[in-house]
């Protein structure tokens, strides 16, 4: 007559329950692996001053997807915005972003920068008798084909206070050209975004 150790049903009891919750944990993460979002890299690399590096920068490759293309292209019409809108007393600053080679005409065909800056005046020649900076805060944006339209408040700050300067909307319409992209060393337009269409028309107050 067989004599069964109480030692051996130990072990085959223990050997079926690790046999059990290695299934059950490959289970979990195959699970996991399939629900959990997954992280995504935009390949592409900026600096506080976009339109400008003073620094070698490496970019990976750009055969990106079709919304990480999507967001650069936004992110170039958020930074296009703001910079028609930007103003400080300062001759050095302005000379580079609204001359020939500031972001507005890097990003512009060259009728819509000339008809931009020449409403600027003499801005140059106006420093001494300004004080006041402006700026803007984007509050929609929205895309259909290759037309962006852009809800955007003004903002002018002066000794201290800030005046709200009104809501505008901006119907911008963009091409792609190899003369646009790149920008030379620094990279910052991969695929040649140039504005084409720029339209703008005030809103109520909110």
């Amino acid at each position: 007559m067989a004599r069964f150790r109480f030692s051996d049903i130990s072990l085959r009891l223990w050997m079926g329950l690790s046999v059990v919750l290695i299934t059950v944990c490959l289970i979990m993460v195959v699970t996991l692996s399939n629900m959990a979002p997954r992280v995504t890299v935009l390949p592409q690399l900026f600096s506080p001053d976009t339109m400008r590096f003073g620094q070698f920068v490496e970019a990976t490759n750009m055969n990106t997807r079709l919304k990480e293309r999507e967001l650069i292209d936004e992110m170039l019409i958020r930074f296009y915005v703001e910079n028609r809108y930007f103003y400080v007393p300062d001759g050095m600053e302005l000379a580079y972003r609204y001359g020939g080679i500031g972001p507005i005409a890097r990003l512009s065909e060259p009728s819509i920068y000339i008809g931009w800056v020449s409403g600027k005046g003499s801005y140059l020649e106006n420093l001494q008798e300004a004080t006041e900076t402006t700026t803007v805060d984007i509050i929609n944006l929205t895309r259909r084909d290759n037309t962006f339209t852009v809800d955007f408040d003004i903002y002018r700050f002066n000794g201290g206070q800030r005046f709200f300067g009104g809501t505008r909307r901006a119907t911008i319409r963009v091409g792609y050209h190899p003369r646009y992209k790149g920008f030379r060393k620094d990279f910052v337009n991969p695929y040649g975004l140039f504005v084409s269409y720029y339209k703008e028309t005030a809103l109520k107050k909110r």
